[in-house]
């Protein structure tokens, strides 16, 4: 009888919830009837089902399908549809944050919010939130709700921010380092210059650095017209957990102190502005180094010493990626694949060949281990029949 009497007053609370979630709806009509016989068809799918298509819908949708009838408002208050928050500053009223902090807050593991400011009251959710492990802010403003996270949220373990203005300052900064001891992923994706707060952006870049030098995941996907420094690099700590690395660059003299600041980068992802200079990158003394991915928006060319540079001494790299302008003769091909990490599975050249690599040159065989191929941008008419020589040798 007591277990009874919590459903219901369960169900009540999820009631007040799913509909107070729409008080600023308009009054809409009854489904019709043709509507109510496509409810009813859908009601007939497995409830596993019906559950994994609600777990796509955000919080507000989430009350919406709550009001359609007392099946709904059972299925939609299961708790594992309420450990992933979803909002939008679209979609949601004011007081919603505030209402799933009140309901569910305890559950909740993810927090995805777009747009939100003040009014939307997030700050209010992370301090219910004490399990939540996931954090992502999209185009909000200020330092609050991260200083928030750093006092309410001790095990955040993943944050994203993208295109977010000032939110780094002295105080959010430290409640992360002091707080946070499992914040492992950070990924920022905007201009570099608007996430720090103007005030403190020099008190912040150490403790900044602190931060980083914790984590085993750091992406920094800055604006095309921004990049880091060398000098960025040098003032890094080191940083024995890093395994994942994606940034955005200019100079490649930067990569250069991975080495000693990163001894243990698995994943290297570049975003850059120009093809590798003939600076002594030492990729090679990364024993660990796996995956290697660059991106290069410039139309520069890549020239055979450009791709070498990056290939020397990398024994253990089995995935390799240039996604950029490659001009290279078909004698200068056949060096590059040469100089392939035996161990190499994956392969991907996206871009141009500029029409100088024949298919003859294909043939050059390839390392024996390759299970993906991708070389995109030869000439017309160019068949590509000679990798199946190449692709002999691979087991």
């Amino acid at each position: 009888m007591l277990h009874h009497h919590q459903h219901e007053q369960q169900q009540q609370d999820v009631s007040q919830v799913s509909l107070q979630q729409n008080n600023s709806m308009s009054l809409q009509p009854p489904p019709a009837a043709g509507s109510c016989s496509l409810i009813s068809n859908i009601e007939q799918l497995p409830t596993e089902l019906l559950t994994q298509i609600l777990s796509e819908l955000d919080q507000t949708s989430l009350g919406r399908c709550a009001q359609l009838s007392r099946f709904w408002l059972e299925l939609t208050s299961q708790p594992q549809l309420w450990r992933k928050i979803r909002i939008d500053s679209r979609t949601a009223d004011p007081e919603l944050a505030q209402r799933i902090g009140d309901w569910p807050g305890g559950r909740v593991r993810e927090i995805s919010a777009v747009r939100l400011t003040a009014e939307h009251r997030l700050p209010l959710l992370l301090a219910a939130s004490a399990s939540l492990t996931s954090l992502s802010l999209k185009e909000m403003q200020g330092d609050l709700v991260l200083k928030e996270a750093g006092r309410s949220c001790q095990n955040l373990r993943e944050l994203r921010l993208e295109c977010c203005n000032e939110m780094l300052s002295f105080d959010s900064v430290s409640g992360l380092l002091t707080s946070c001891p499992s914040l492992s992923l950070l990924q920022y994706t905007g201009s570099l210059s608007d996430l720090f707060a103007p005030s403190d952006e020099h008190r912040v870049a150490p403790l900044f650095h602190s931060l980083v030098s914790r984590l085993s995941s750091l992406k920094l996907h800055l604006l095309m017209t921004e990049s880091l420094p060398p000098q960025w690099f040098a003032a890094l700590p080191e940083c024995p957990r890093l395994a994942s690395l994606y940034v955005s660059i200019a100079d490649w003299r930067g990569l250069a102190h991975l080495p000693s600041k990163m001894p243990n980068l698995t994943d290297l992802s570049v975003l850059t502005s120009q093809p590798a200079s003939q600076a002594n990158l030492q990729l090679g003394r990364l024993p660990h180094l796996q995956r290697v991915k660059i991106c290069d928006f410039s139309f520069q060319s890549w020239s055979l010493d450009a791709i070498l540079s990056v290939l020397r001494g990398v024994r253990e790299l089995w995935s390799f990626m240039l996604d950029g302008c490659v001009h290279l003769t078909g004698q200068q091909y056949r060096q590059v694949v040469r100089a392939l990490p035996a161990r190499l599975t994956d392969l991907r050249f996206g871009g141009c060949f500029r029409n100088r690599v024949a298919e003859v040159d294909l043939q050059e065989p390839l390392p024996p281990g390759l299970r993906r191929l991708q070389v995109d941008g030869f000439k017309w008419g160019t068949s590509g029949v000679q990798f199946a020589s190449a692709l002999a040798s691979c087991s």
